[in-house]
């Protein structure tokens, strides 16, 4: 029955269907994920490193990344679907500091040929609606039982 469920509801989504998401970051944020992934260079950690993107303290380019599983995840959920993320691509366009608000938009871009994915684009900007980073996603769908 689930499988027969998932592949209906796979059925009925609209090309250009999104999801966003929104999060301040914040400077502890920053520092939970440097301690997770035990990432300490002193561009995500001090205000004072010099680069040629500018002073204050840089956000991880794959704690942006990582915010799109929120998105394909309520994106997902609406949908009555279930699934995990299964590819992603990601380019970083633009820095994000610490204090910034990102907004993540994923849009849905259609099936993978001949498997049960979705295929959506992915665009994050900051609080004045500059584009910090692209990419596309993909979220395997279980269509049976026996997968999920």
């Amino acid at each position: 029955m689930q499988g027969q469920t998932q592949g209906v509801a796979m059925a009925k989504l609209v090309l250009g269907d999104f999801e966003t998401y929104s999060r301040t970051i914040s400077e502890a944020d920053i520092q939970r994920f440097a301690d997770v992934i035990e990432s300490h260079h002193p561009i995500h950690e001090s205000d004072e490193f010099d680069t040629p993107l500018g002073p204050g303290r840089l956000v991880h380019g794959l704690m942006l990344a990582a915010l799109i599983s929120r998105a394909i995840t309520a994106f997902a959920v609406r949908h009555d679907l279930k699934g995990v993320m299964s590819a992603t691509q990601s380019k970083f366009v633009a820095p994000v500091r610490a204090g910034d608000t990102v907004t993540v938009k994923l849009t849905y871009l259609g099936l993978v040929p001949g498997k049960p994915r979705l295929r959506c684009g992915t665009e994050v900007t900051n609080q004045h609606g500059k584009v910090v980073m692209v990419g596309e996603v993909q979220e395997h769908i279980f269509v049976d039982t026996a997968s999920a």
